[in-house]
């Protein structure tokens, strides 16, 4: 990002961590900077997920003239074992806060820090976030910047389910069609809970944010007829 600052390749740009862990060090890198907005969602459990602190709270929003620049989302992972964040948890976070934001930003590139530890199978996330949930985020994300979206992988624990859903990805940026399953034998996963709407734990935890956020983003705020 900032590379490309210096280049003149873009002036604003949007960077998104879906990464399970708290990107605390790109948030460190641009905290006070207001042409770089960075969205992370992670797994949180109250600070005592790694990286832990509170650096990843969605209380941590910038300083200086970053203020409101900075937007985390928090998973509540430990405490809400029995509804992980899934497809339907991300894509609320990203419908309700992350999304528009980012068009009122409105950015010039958009660079995705592409971790997949939030996928089923991973040993440490816990989370089951699905190559179709990977996929339809990355053509969310298309729709910013004129389509100028780079993905950069980043971690994730599992090889199969690393494979898979960048590969997800992958057929989203080619505009390829959703992917149906896995090719992998025995990484299909089972969630009863996939037709569901978002758990209700989670969605206070977005709604939350979303409210908080609403300080520096007039699109975030009450629509008054």
């Amino acid at each position: 990002a900032a590379m490309a600052k210096q280049r003149g390749l873009a002036s604003k740009i949007l960077i998104v961590d879906f990464d399970v862990h708290h990107g605390n060090g790109t948030q460190k890198m641009f905290e006070d900077d207001s042409s770089v907005l960075f969205c992370s969602v992670h797994r949180y459990d109250r600070g005592k997920y790694y990286p832990g602190g509170q650096l990843g709270n969605y209380t941590s929003h910038g300083v200086d003239a970053g203020e409101g620049y900075t937007v985390n989302i928090p998973w509540e992972v430990a405490a809400n074992e029995k509804s992980p964040p899934g497809d339907a948890e991300m894509l609320y976070a990203f419908d309700r806060v992350f999304l528009p934001i980012a068009r009122e930003f409105s950015p010039d590139l958009v660079l995705v820090s592409a971790g997949f530890d939030a996928a089923p199978g991973d040993p440490l996330g816990g989370c089951r976030v699905s190559p179709s949930g990977f996929y339809r985020i990355t053509k969310q994300l298309m729709g910013l910047a004129e389509g100028k979206v780079v993905l950069a992988q980043e971690g994730g624990y599992n090889v199969e389910s690393n494979s898979e859903s960048m590969a997800a990805c992958a057929q989203a940026l080619l505009g390829d069609d959703e992917p149906e399953g896995s090719q992998l034998l025995g990484f299909n996963v089972v969630d009863e809970r996939d037709a569901q709407p978002a758990a209700v734990c989670h969605v206070s935890t977005v709604e939350t944010a979303r409210k908080h956020y609403s300080q520096w983003w007039k699109c975030l705020r009450p629509q008054i007829p």
